[in-house]
């Protein structure tokens, strides 16, 4: 008996393509989650006489005072609040033990998060409309510094 060998015929190159997409995808959102993981430990705050800086992240940014209702910030521990819950992310991320951009709290305040430890939680009020809301290694002497 004779034996043949057939090949297969060779993929078409959009299916190289479509491989090539996918890993560059794949390598993006690595980047990102790499990223997402460096933020979540090098946030830093840095309070001046003008402005509360938030250095870190996409969702980092400069507040001036005005915008701070300073007299209304308080300490708030999240695993015991049910108001201050998050309720849904809007533009953010949310990964455990890092939670960090903009959600709807649980009774319906828009917040912009930077929360790590749920029981050290600084939360303040804008005049912007939502309220910023920050895990601090040292709260009191945060509230302290900002008023």
């Amino acid at each position: 008996m004779n034996t043949k060998i057939f090949h297969l015929v060779p993929a078409s190159s959009i299916s190289l393509w479509t491989f090539a997409i996918l890993i560059s995808f794949l390598i993006v959102m690595l980047i990102m989650f790499a990223r997402f993981v460096y933020w979540s430990k090098y946030t830093t705050y840095e309070v001046n006489e003008q402005s509360l800086i938030i250095n870190g992240g996409i969702w980092g940014r400069t507040l001036p005072r005005e915008q701070l209702l300073i007299e209304n910030a308080t300490q708030v521990n999240l695993e015991e609040s049910t108001e201050f819950g998050v309720r849904v992310r809007t533009s953010g991320v949310a990964i455990p033990g890092y939670k960090s951009g903009w959600f709807r709290l649980k009774n319906d305040e828009k917040a912009l998060l930077f929360v790590t430890d749920q029981t050290r939680v600084v939360r303040i009020p804008t005049t912007e409309g939502y309220a910023l809301m920050m895990t601090v290694d040292e709260p009191d002497e945060f509230l302290a510094s900002l008023r």
